[in-house]
């Protein structure tokens, strides 16, 4: 039922799964919170095109922030909310832990790691980026 999947002519993607619809929703049926773990998946995901988008809508020419602008709103008027918003959660958890001075939980680290990858994040300062990374190397100490 599963197997993995690349586009032709790359090496195959041991990360990769590919199934159908219905194999995945029987799985968050029979696995209790494993909706609450896809969903803080997907929040990441936003997060990280969010970051992307704001790095286009600044920095970009005319022709990319117009159409970067014109996607955002295509996904606000399909989709019934704001890419931004969503990647404005991922910044407010960050301002949380700053606030707190640690991070909590696993599921706080997590959530927080596409953002200390990413070199070209627009989400947090570079002094904000450093203090969660600092916090986040604490952590992972204390695990």
């Amino acid at each position: 039922m599963f197997y993995r999947h690349s586009p032709p002519g790359t090496p195959l993607d041991d990360n990769m799964i590919i199934m159908p619809g219905a194999v995945f929703m029987q799985i968050l049926d029979d696995n209790p919170g494993a909706g609450t773990a896809l969903l803080g998946e997907i929040k990441a995901i936003y997060a990280g095109i969010g970051s992307d988008v704001l790095h286009f809508l600044r920095n970009g020419n005319a022709v990319d922030k117009e159409e970067y602008s014109n996607l955002l709103d295509q996904f606000r008027e399909t989709q019934g909310f704001s890419l931004l918003q969503e990647a404005a959660v991922t910044q407010r958890l960050c301002k949380r832990i700053i606030k707190r001075g640690r991070i909590q939980s696993d599921d706080e680290y997590y959530a927080i790691q596409e953002l200390l990858c990413d070199l070209s994040q627009e989400i947090l300062s570079a002094g904000d980026l450093a203090e969660v990374a600092r916090l986040a190397v604490t952590y992972e100490a204390r695990v």
